[in-house]
């Protein structure tokens, strides 16, 4: 079977015109150009998306390690800010005190020790201290104080962590993350619980801060702990959650009708899921700008080479044409040579040397036959 299709295919251009076989030819290589451009092309364009996938997860590294640093500070300050021997006994006065002015008088001085810490990271907007008893008292602002039901549900998380410092968000809008930590009687190691303390994190000041790392305006990232997210940034659309992206490596999806470029990655200390995303067209327009700038110069190139080509080859089969055509007319008993083929003959190329030979042939052809006819 493909010994047949060989042979007529051997058959069919044994068979062409000289110059559409010229035209056969030329549009073959230009068809296998166009494959290798469009190859290489397409190798350029994954060679770009794995040179961004570095660039991104390095970058999307980088702000992990910034913020975990971050929380950890945080983390830190709680546990010196619980482990305070004035804080110890601000919260045992609060807790034991029967003269209601004293109790009163060692809170303040309590929220008064508990802001000393506050300086210590730019990151803290305030910090909460909940009693025995369930009530709160702020330092800041008033619309910072804890509202029912975030009071039980922090102290309930840090009763679950037994004096370790725990981070939760108890959801809604807010770009704040909250740590909370029991305070334990230290004295004697009672570890009884003398309260809770929850310090608010602005966790979008310190995404921000690091965030803008990356140099690239359009970047956005997803914090999720694998139940809620923990952070968002507030440009990105309400379709984009961060399960789209891949565990690991890259991942590139549509969502409400625009791509995203998404890098993803887990942390070592907290557990949290980060996604790196970035806008599909904002990245790769340049790309897809050169892609289609090749596509014209290799279409216009197989224009102008097919035209060309046309050309030479009419330039270069027009000659035998008219050759083919001057021996049918010897064939007929005319022996004589049209102008055009005496221009021909005038040629110093293989055409022209054919044409004046056969001219010459025909002309002593001629004359012999002039002399057997005079005879």
């Amino acid at each position: 079977m493909a010994a047949t299709i060989r042979n007529r295919l051997r058959t069919f251009y044994y068979n062409l015109r000289i110059r559409n076989k010229i035209l056969l030819i030329l549009s073959l290589t230009m068809a296998l150009f166009l494959a290798m451009g469009l190859i290489t092309m397409r190798l350029t364009f994954y060679i770009y998306r794995a040179s961004l996938y570095e660039q991104a997860y390095s970058a999307l590294s980088l702000i992990t390690t910034n913020i975990e640093h971050d929380l950890q500070n945080i983390d830190t300050i709680s546990y010196e800010m619980v482990g305070d021997s004035n804080v110890q006994q601000y919260v045992e006065d609060v807790k034991n005190s029967k003269d209601p002015y004293k109790a009163s008088s060692s809170l303040t001085s309590l929220l008064g020790q508990l802001s000393t810490y506050t300086l210590k990271q730019p990151f803290i907007s305030g910090v909460n201290f909940i009693d025995t008893h369930g009530v709160p008292s702020t330092i800041g602002l008033l619309d910072s104080l804890l509202q029912e039901p975030n009071i039980s549900f922090f102290a309930d998380k840090a009763a679950q962590a037994h004096g370790s410092g725990v981070f939760a968000e108890p959801g809604g809008e807010s770009n704040s993350l909250y740590l909370a930590r029991q305070i334990r009687a230290v004295p004697n190691v009672q570890l009884t619980d003398m309260g809770t303390i929850v310090i608010q994190c602005d966790i979008s000041k310190i995404v921000s801060t690091y965030l803008n790392v990356s140099h690239d305006q359009s970047a956005c990232l997803i914090i999720t702990d694998g139940q809620n997210q923990v952070f968002r940034s507030p440009q990105l659309p309400a379709g984009v959650s961060g399960t789209e992206a891949s565990s690991t490596g890259y991942a590139v999806k549509k969502i409400g009708g625009r791509k995203y470029f998404m890098v993803s990655s887990r942390s070592a200390y907290m557990g949290w899921r980060y996604v790196y995303t970035i806008p599909y067209d904002l990245i790769f327009h340049r790309v897809v700008l050169i892609q289609w700038m090749e596509l014209l110069v290799f279409f216009l190139a197989f224009v102008a080479v097919t035209l060309l080509g046309t050309r030479f080859a009419i330039s270069l089969t027009r000659p035998f044409e008219k050759l083919t055509a001057e021996i049918r007319m010897v064939e007929t008993g005319n022996f004589k040579i049209p102008e055009d083929g005496e221009a021909e003959a005038g040629r110093q190329d293989e055409i022209g040397v054919l044409q004046h030979d056969f001219s010459l042939m025909i002309r002593k052809i001629d004359e012999l036959i002039t002399d057997n006819y005079i005879k």
